[in-house]
């Protein structure tokens, strides 16, 4: 049976899409503008939100969500008149008394689904794309998070008339339902899992959609790396949001011989970033208990290089390397959260293989000097996204494209992508009428043949 609320939420959506209330663009960047504005004057309620909901601090909720979406909207209000323009393309043999264009149209109404780790910039940022764009949104929230979403509506709901955007959450449309009706474009951020579902239900209408998924990032450490550097920006990057991150590094994979050296310097830069935090309310927590059992199920006294503090009553887990092998336990699914195994291997000639299994990840992570050695592992993985000598922060730069490749996500966004993935990019082709040859007319004869083939040299 139908859900009518969703059916209502859709209908009155699509009329306005058909309306074109949404195509102009000085409206759109109007709009956008006035969002940005009421992100700005909603700051504290933002981050007080996420610190209930995920006990981040405010520091890490400026660096890891709240900055990349004012970057974004900033970047749209700036760049959207060059996006809209129509785009002159070059001219073919056939079409050389026409003109030929491109123009980006939006799509229709938006589905937006939003998962829980980093709920207000992956909420946000596809959403002021799809606007950009000149859609309309239907944005599901996710319901591990109540009180950010609760922001994130009242925000919203400020800003848009509800035929424009409008949250919605499994209490209002429950899961089944959610597809109830035939969206003009669908773009989910999630699991590898619920993904393979919203790619069936998607075809089931061949509705267009974009995955942002997962996978094991693999973190490749040689013997001419720049170890301290390496420990230290990989600190950084695994224990954001305690690890609950798609792009984080998921297992490091290090030459036996600057083993001891690397495990001495993580434990010096763990101790530096998070002992103070993790003694205060400023470490963020796992998001269930079923998550926590599942992470701390990863590790016990023999694997254990450092780490391994656990609260069950603050559902937090302190850092924590473990000693691993490829076909470890750990090793079978995303670990999304504060472990990080050590996969130790004598040399790299065996790494193809061993890396197999991980292909097709989010991001691939290598800390190398060797340009053969970066070549050689780049050209026999793939992977959504490679950072040389860093972690994470590809995703900081609004002009990269992000997303992931076959098992961790289908198509990408942020900045000009974002707008693009939102889009059609309709082809427009104008001919003269004061000219028109007969060559492309039948009947067909070999003077018209012979003066094609002519031209087509």
């Amino acid at each position: 049976m139908t859900n009518n609320y969703i059916l209502n939420i859709f209908n009155n959506q699509k009329n306005f899409f058909e309306s074109n209330a949404t195509l102009n663009i000085k409206n759109r960047k109007l709009i956008l503008k006035q969002l940005k504005i009421a992100l700005k004057k909603n700051y504290k309620e933002i981050t007080a939100a996420l610190k209930k909901d995920l006990n981040k601090s405010e520091q890490e909720v400026f660096i890891t969500e709240y900055v990349i979406v004012m970057n974004e909207i900033k970047y749209m209000i700036k760049k959207l008149s060059s996006f809209s323009h129509k785009k002159k393309v070059s001219k073919s043999m056939t079409t050389m008394f026409s003109k030929s264009y491109t123009i980006a149209k939006p799509k229709g109404v938006c589905l937006i689904s939003v998962p829980w780790n980093y709920p207000f910039q992956l909420a946000l940022v596809p959403l002021i794309d799809a606007i950009a764009s000149g859609n309309t949104a239907i944005v599901f929230l996710p319901h591990q998070t109540q009180f950010i979403n609760k922001t994130i509506t009242n925000i919203l709901g400020s800003v848009f008339k509800d035929e424009h955007v409008i949250c919605i959450n499994k209490d209002l449309v429950p899961y089944e339902n959610l597809f109830d009706v035939k969206y003009d474009f669908v773009f989910f951020t999630g699991s590898y899992n619920v993904g393979k579902i919203i790619a069936q239900q998607c075809a089931n209408t061949l509705t267009p959609y974009t995955l942002e998924l997962g996978g094991k990032n693999p973190t490749i450490i040689t013997k001419d790396a720049n170890l301290n550097l390496a420990a230290k920006r990989i600190a950084r990057a695994k224990w954001f949001n305690a690890g609950q991150t798609c792009v984080a590094p998921d297992f490091v994979v290090i030459e036996s011989s600057v083993y001891e050296q690397f495990i001495g310097l993580m434990k010096i830069y763990i101790d530096k970033f998070y002992a103070k935090l993790l003694g205060s309310d400023k470490y963020p927590k796992i998001i269930s208990e079923e998550h926590f059992n599942r992470i701390s199920g990863y590790f016990d006294d023999k694997n254990i290089i450092y780490g391994g503090k656990i609260d069950r009553n603050t559902l937090t887990i302190a850092p924590t390397m473990i000693s691993a092998e490829f076909n470890s336990s750990c090793m079978k699914e995303e670990i999304f959260g504060p472990i990080l195994p050590i996969i130790q291997i004598e040399d790299l000639v065996t790494l193809k293989d061993s890396l197999k299994p991980f292909n097709e990840s989010l991001a691939l992570y290598i800390f190398c000097k060797s340009k053969e050695h970066i070549a050689n592992i780049t050209n026999n993985f793939s992977s959504g996204a490679v950072c040389i000598n860093d972690a994470l922060m590809h995703i900081s730069n609004h002009h990269l494209p992000f997303g992931g490749v076959g098992k961790s996500g289908i198509g990408s966004y942020h900045g000009k992508t974002g707008f693009n993935t939102f889009s059609n990019t309709v082809s427009y082709l104008k001919t003269s009428t004061t000219f028109d040859s007969c060559l492309f007319y039948p009947p067909w004869s070999k003077i018209k043949t012979a003066i094609i083939k002519m031209f087509t040299k």
